[in-house]
């Protein structure tokens, strides 16, 4: 979709990609998000991972952002429904602003803190227990971890999940902000090694580093075995929920969804549902009392 003529109503914010709104020619508002140009050892694919990773949480029965590719100009970007508009909120606010106006300092100090990796975890999970908005976004928030894990995303900072109220009621906003994931900056070279090796897919998985929602610094430092092992322990009923949306997952649709991309390489195709494939296969294992 060209969307060249579309009027610009407005610049994207806390972002770290070059973003803005749009108002289509039906008066609907939408987003535009641009990848990063490729650099000489990595590529950049965050656009159409974003569209991706919202078709999987779909898939999964999650709240996501509808979302496409298009061209302002000669550059393609991810367009995306501007999702206040897509669930009809009037107002919204990030999770991290939410944090910092209830607990001010408290919640700055710990994402500026040199705290070790299960230090760091339980710090913000006791934090967050105590949220004004915890009972709503409770069940959400491990869901939205666990699909993280999945997806490889590494950038769910505070800001990267919101709220969205609709004549005073919060719910929480579609998961978006999901490009930073799938291998997104590997090269074909990289992926076929991690194709043609179990052992280094299963690295791949075990490095997983997350930020849960909470953690505002550039670079993660949790390591997602931690979090598996305290969403498995501490939110039984929530696991349960998502355990279930893992088994019902169709490989092959997805399988079909992937081969049906456009842009990527054969490679990155493959590359897309083994590794979901895996992940999902090794979230099961430890959901059902695995190692």
């Amino acid at each position: 979709m060209d969307v060249s003529d579309w009027p610009i109503t407005g610049y994207g914010e806390n972002s770290t990609l070059e973003k803005f709104e749009l108002l289509s020619p039906e008066g609907v508002p939408y987003v535009i998000k641009f990848p990063r140009e490729f650099d000489q050892k990595r590529t950049n694919w965050e656009d159409l991972n974003e569209i991706i990773a919202a078709k999987i949480a779909s898939m999964l029965g999650l709240k996501a952002v509808d979302a496409e590719i298009a061209y302002y100009g000669d550059r393609r970007a991810c367009l995306m429904k501007h999702f206040a508009f897509q669930f009809g909120a009037d107002d919204r606010e990030t999770v991290a602003a939410l944090l910092i106006g209830q607990f001010g300092e408290e919640y700055k100090d710990i994402s500026d803190s040199s705290l070790s990796n299960l230090q760091r975890l339980e710090e913000f999970l006791s934090l967050f227990n105590q949220f004004n908005y915890y009972p709503i976004v409770k069940e959400y928030f491990v869901h939205m971890n666990f699909f993280d894990i999945l997806i490889g995303n590494q950038d769910r900072h505070g800001h990267n999940w919101q709220l969205l109220f609709r004549e005073g009621e919060p719910s929480p906003s579609p998961l978006y902000d999901n490009g930073a994931s799938l291998g997104w900056q590997l090269p074909d070279e990289k992926l076929l090694e991690y194709l043609s090796s179990p052992e280094k897919m299963h690295k791949l998985y075990k490095k997983t580093l997350l930020k849960v929602g909470l953690d505002n610094r550039e670079t993660p430092k949790i390591k997602a075995s931690s979090v598996i092992e305290y969403l498995i322990t501490s939110y039984p009923s929530e696991t349960k929920a998502f355990y279930e949306k893992l088994l019902s997952f169709d490989m092959e649709a997805f399988e079909v969804y992937c081969q049906a991309v456009p842009l990527i390489s054969e490679t990155r195709k493959k590359f897309l549902t083994h590794f979901i494939d895996y992940r999902k296969e090794q979230l099961l294992r430890k959901m059902e009392g695995g190692n």
